[in-house]
């Protein structure tokens, strides 16, 4: 076993060093370099091994390969960043990192607040019944086909049955109906329904806001109509992607979903596909939960 021993003064020509067998020194002008030498040598390993370190395994970086490689191929990413503006990736793919938050969003309202009668289990809560929505506008009966739910009034027998399109509201508190019509002034109108479904009695009453309408027109007999803005408002307040153009929303992307409140995901997604170890959050503190990044 061999014991080394430095003894170095300031000013002090030998540098001694020692092993039990025997001694011998080192002069100081022959100290220098092979110091130097000591020390050139321990940086090389020591950067040698930071590199080993820090490098990913094979097979993590066969794995981020793959799934990065999946995912261009699916068209959802590519492997060079676009000029291009983000694209939305839909509420499945952030669950894929982010389950916690998938599971609190579906069990949200915001999940299920935009939706076509004809997919809506809410049709059902008026199907086959008759409202009384008081003078002038009478009573409305409902009726569901394979096209949505439709009503109509019995105070105007001309009336002819009246498709009501869509159904917004998570159902948490109620359901409203609106329906996109043709207008001879601005070419499509929105009417939101006069009677709603309510969660609390599990009824159908007046839609609020509407006890003291008078209608001044044929269509103001079904509902509220809005126009421009407002009319686009009610179908992006309850979606995340959708542009009215006709009788019909273009682009729709159905609910409240993720990239209504964080934006397009496609960057962030194709940034955490390439990366050996993504961190749990998206943004805020290490010490939030899935709640908090909400």
């Amino acid at each position: 076993m061999i014991h080394w021993l430095y003894d170095i003064q300031i000013g002090a020509v030998p540098l001694r060093q020692t092993k039990r067998s025997r001694n011998w020194e080192i002069t100081l002008r022959q100290f220098p370099p092979i110091l130097a030498l000591l020390i050139i040598t321990a940086c090389l390993a020591l950067a040698a091994m930071s590199k080993l370190a820090a490098s990913p395994s094979k097979q993590a970086t066969r794995n981020a390969y793959s799934s990065s490689t999946k995912l261009v191929k699916n068209g959802l990413i590519t492997n060079k960043s676009s000029n291009s503006a983000p694209t939305l990736v839909g509420r499945d793919v952030c669950g894929e990192c982010h389950k916690d938050n998938f599971l609190l969003h579906a069990n949200s309202g915001h999940a299920s607040t935009f939706s076509t009668t004809g997919d809506s289990s809410f049709a059902d809560k008026f199907n086959r019944k008759t409202v009384d929505t008081g003078e002038p506008y009478g009573l409305f009966s409902y009726f569901v086909d394979s096209n949505g739910l439709f009503t109509k009034r019995h105070s105007d027998p001309r009336s002819k049955s009246f498709r009501l399109q869509f159904a917004l509201g998570s159902g948490h508190n109620g359901v409203t109906l609106f329906s996109l019509i043709p207008d001879a002034a601005d070419g499509t109108v929105g009417v939101e329904h006069r009677v709603s479904w309510f969660a609390h009695d599990d009824n159908l009453g007046l839609t609020p806001a509407q006890h003291d309408k008078i209608p001044t027109s044929d269509n103001e007999h079904y509902g509220v109509v809005l126009r421009g803005k407002q009319m686009q408002d009610c179908v992006s307040c309850h979606t995340t992607a959708g542009t009215i153009a006709a009788q019909v929303v273009q682009g729709l992307v159905p609910n409240v979903n993720c990239e209504k409140c964080h934006g397009p995901g496609s960057e962030h997604v194709r940034q955490a596909r390439l990366s050996t170890s993504p961190s749990p959050f998206s943004v805020g503190h290490k010490d939030w939960d899935a709640e908090s990044e909400i």
